[in-house]
């Protein structure tokens, strides 16, 4: 039950960095305005952090597809929001204030590195245990084609017994089972072995489902 909320948490996570770098890359000069922000003196510099925005948010996109498999790229997401919160609230606290815009940002980012956190502990007690459960089935997989060929040796003698006792009481002999059939009726002797070899594959069939 645990993956389908990492999953719902890192789609958000990478709709949210995702959706800003797009904003601020295509109207970052019409949003610092908007907010009364004072834009760098090169355009680059909203550019870049821009781009790295989107880029995180394809990192985080494959974290919420294959959580347990890019478990470590949690990881980075969790650098990226500290370095982000822990800057902002370090200025906005101690050093003087920030502008107003970057604030929610910074609150936002402090909620998800706690759920990444949670997120990361999460991921890797479900991958224990995927891990512990294949083990299990492996270790399993032998004994089970162990007792598979087991029962199909017992079932092939069991049909060879029964249709040599039949053949038997129709006043046949058990060697029209074996490489002598010609001394026998030739009919008498296709018959008992076409059954011998139905009831064997029906064996063998039933040995296949029981290990697969």
């Amino acid at each position: 039950m645990t993956l389908p909320y990492v999953r719902v948490l890192f789609l958000l996570a990478a709709l949210y960095d995702g959706v800003l770098g797009v904003a601020f890359g295509a109207f970052g000069a019409e949003i610092y305005g908007r907010f009364g922000v004072p834009l760098p003196n090169h355009l680059a510099y909203v550019h870049f952090p821009a781009l790295l925005l989107v880029v995180f948010g394809v990192m985080l996109l494959a974290v919420a597809l294959r959580p347990v498999r890019n478990r470590n790229l949690i990881l980075y997401g969790i650098g990226l929001k500290v370095a982000y919160s822990g800057t902002a609230f370090y200025y906005w606290l101690a050093g003087g204030g920030i502008p107003g815009m970057w604030k929610p940002f910074a609150v936002a980012d402090l909620v998800f590195i706690g759920l990444f956190v949670w997120a990361y502990v999460a991921v890797g007690r479900a991958g224990r245990g995927t891990a512990a459960t294949a083990g299990r089935v492996w270790l399993a997989r032998p004994r089970a084609h162990a007792l598979g060929r087991d029962t199909e040796r017992r079932s092939a003698f069991t049909c060879r017994a029964r249709f040599s006792e039949r053949n038997e009481r129709r006043g046949g002999s058990t060697a029209a089972l074996g490489v002598h059939a010609s001394a026998f009726n030739t009919d008498r002797g296709r018959s008992v072995r076409s059954g011998i070899a139905r009831c064997e594959a029906a064996s063998g069939m039933a040995r296949r489902t029981f290990e697969s």
